[in-house]
């Protein structure tokens, strides 16, 4: 019984080995790139060792596996680690035991801010008229990990600037998951994340 067991085992793993891949780089904005595998089969699916990186730095690093992230993946802002998160346990394996923190934008913040970037349009009128402000966005995290509201923390004082980044960080909030934030017990808490926006006219 034993034996056939193990050789099961060894067949599922030398199937899993003898996967064919084809590395792929995809060019984003800003000097961005994603560096992945795909499979020969079937170049839609990811499947290997996956990188979020620029010219200086790595931003994320983890395993596809026939398409779904597996294992634990690094996000990291420069050369610090933001947080690392095990797919196969759904666990953060980076928050220390007695420590709260805030919620977690389940691709990272480097990768929040260049959405940010990406959707961000500079209001006509302000752009004319020389108009320069930063925005702060409150977004509400609920302890199930689901951005529930969004509010002006800072105004620029400019309408059209507070409009424009609400809009956006309504849209980039929701692309992707959330973890929640946890309290010193380590349970999930709503948690509000500051996002802040930079108008600067030429």
């Amino acid at each position: 019984m034993r034996l056939i067991f193990l050789l099961g085992a060894f067949l599922v793993l030398s199937s899993f080995t003898d996967v064919e891949v084809k590395t792929k780089k995809k060019q984003l904005q800003f000097g961005f790139e994603e560096v992945y595998c795909v499979l020969k089969s079937d170049k839609a699916v990811k499947h290997g060792e996956y990188l979020f990186r620029n010219m200086n730095w790595v931003f994320q690093k983890g395993t596809y596996v026939k398409g779904v992230k597996a294992g634990i993946w690094s996000y990291y802002i420069g050369d610090k680690l933001e947080f690392s998160y095990d797919f196969d346990s759904k666990k953060v394996v980076s928050d220390t035991l007695g420590k709260s923190r805030l919620a977690l934008f389940s691709e990272g913040m480097v990768y929040l801010e260049l959405l940010k970037a990406s959707n961000l349009s500079y209001p006509e009128k302000s752009m004319e008229n020389g108009i320069s402000g930063t925005v702060v966005v409150a977004i509400v995290v609920s302890k199930e990990g689901v951005p529930v509201d969004f509010k002006i923390e800072a105004s620029s004082g400019v309408l059209e600037l507070n409009k424009e980044s609400l809009r956006v960080a309504q849209i980039i909030a929701r692309q992707h998951p959330w973890i929640p934030g946890i309290n010193e017990q380590g349970e999930p808490v709503e948690s509000v994340v500051f996002c802040p926006f930079n108008f600067r006219a030429m």
